[in-house]
């Protein structure tokens, strides 16, 4: 007999991780995705698990965070788990002016960065 284990997070739970990994409030993100406190809270505690794929793309671009994490379940783990900035850094997709940046591109801003508190 095999047994499988998960750490696949419900999507209400990742929400909530990436809310407060965000530094917002659950007020402050449904402002901003443009529901209701309560209703957030409902998606949050998976009461209400049913979303539209508007609001599923608001949030993820409010939060901005992939979709894919949704999916994937090494994602997923490293959302509960402690990251170093470095790897906190690349996971995330960033866009400037429009458009993703690479991983190059985000590890040239990562050693600007990790420059700047080194020198402080």
């Amino acid at each position: 007999m095999t047994v499988e284990v998960t750490t696949k997070l419900n999507p209400g739970t990742i929400i909530k991780i990436l809310r407060k990994n965000r530094g917002y409030s659950l007020h402050e993100l449904a402002n901003k995705a443009g529901i209701t406190a309560s209703f957030l809270s409902m998606l949050e505690n998976d009461i209400n698990t049913n979303i539209s794929l508007n609001l599923f793309s608001i949030l993820c671009r409010t939060l901005n965070a992939s979709p894919k994490i949704f999916l994937d379940e090494d994602l997923q783990s490293k959302l509960i788990q402690p990251m170093n900035l470095h790897d906190f850094f690349l996971i995330q997709e960033l866009h400037y002016n429009g458009s993703a940046l690479t991983s190059e591109q985000k590890e040239g801003i990562l050693t600007t960065i990790i420059n700047s508190l080194t020198d402080a």
